[in-house]
């Protein structure tokens, strides 16, 4: 058995921005939502892990949430309240997806569970994240985050900054 390939397609948000989803595989439809700075892609396609999710009969949706990827406003429009979310519930509602799983890793779990709270009803939804560690012992990383985002696109190829670049 042949999987699909991967497909890219585009939708509009509530607002009218232009995001990006990329499903692979058909059956039962699992929504991906992915971390803070890396897309979809990255997160879910090079890890592996939509691919054995798809070759478990699975059609693994995953979109490129705003300002990540293949989904940045052209414009540079700001971001309303609720933005991630809102388009996380406008790419169900325009799948129209009634009988779904949905899971999210690091801020695509704060999507979840905030999409969870304004009604979203997946039949399983799922949280990941790094842990207690980072979180409990987080005072000192932002510098880290602030030198990188200040200096994209100046970083040697092929290391870890020049990496986040990319995606």
């Amino acid at each position: 058995m042949t999987m699909p390939s991967l497909t890219t397609l585009t939708f509009a948000a509530a607002d009218g921005a232009p995001l990006t989803y990329h499903q692979l595989g058909t059956g039962r439809p699992v929504v991906l939502l992915h971390g803070y700075v890396l897309p979809a892609l990255p997160t879910w396609v090079d890890t592996g892990i939509a691919e054995r999710l798809a070759a478990g009969g699975n059609r693994v949706i995953m979109p490129d949430m705003r300002g990540h990827g293949a989904s940045v406003p052209p414009d540079g429009r700001a971001y309303p309240p609720d933005a991630l979310t809102s388009d996380a519930l406008a790419l169900i509602a325009h799948l129209r997806l009634t009988d779904y799983d949905l899971g999210g890793y690091s801020l695509g779990a704060r999507i979840v569970a905030r999409a969870l709270t304004l009604g979203a009803a997946p039949r399983r939804a799922f949280i990941g994240g790094t842990g207690l560690e980072p979180i409990v012992r987080a005072a000192g990383r932002g510098e880290n985050y602030r030198r990188i985002l200040s200096n994209l696109g100046t970083f040697e190829p092929g290391t870890f900054e020049a990496e986040l670049r990319a995606t």
